[in-house]
């Protein structure tokens, strides 16, 4: 029973001081608002994660889309408020994009009030460079 549990310890130790699940993976890239208006290069596999400051008791939210379809998969939208929650308080949305295909993507973001006559921002563009 000793020499199970040794053997068991080692390799838990050997498997964390290696690549058994420790952060080898896909790199992941990161753009926010004021490095819209650019390109960006990703390999497939990588994940683009576009953050945005978003303040929703205002009435204002983001809306995303991309073109060609196919190539990006958004796999997680999330808002993170900058502190405690209140009354006129922002935060950040993140969108989270994973590269499935080689090609050229561009995607837009545009920020406003999407109710019938709300007001609503020019959009943004990044180009992605999609490789193998």
């Amino acid at each position: 029973m000793r020499r199970f549990l040794l053997v068991l310890t080692v390799g838990v130790c050997v498997c964390s001081l290696s690549s058994c699940g420790g952060g080898s993976g896909p790199a992941s890239h990161s753009v926010t608002l004021a490095q819209m208006g650019g390109s960006q290069g990703l390999r497939v596999g990588e994940t683009l994660v576009l953050k945005l400051p978003e303040n929703p008791s205002t009435g204002y939210s983001w809306k995303r889309s991309w073109a060609p379809e196919g190539l990006l998969n958004l796999v997680q939208d999330y808002y993170a408020s900058d502190g405690p929650v209140l009354p006129g308080s922002g935060g950040t949305r993140s969108y989270v994009f994973e590269a499935l295909a080689p090609g050229q993507v561009v995607v837009t973001v545009q920020y406003g009030r999407w109710w019938e006559g709300g007001e609503t921002e020019d959009p943004h563009t990044i180009t992605l460079d999609i490789t193998p």
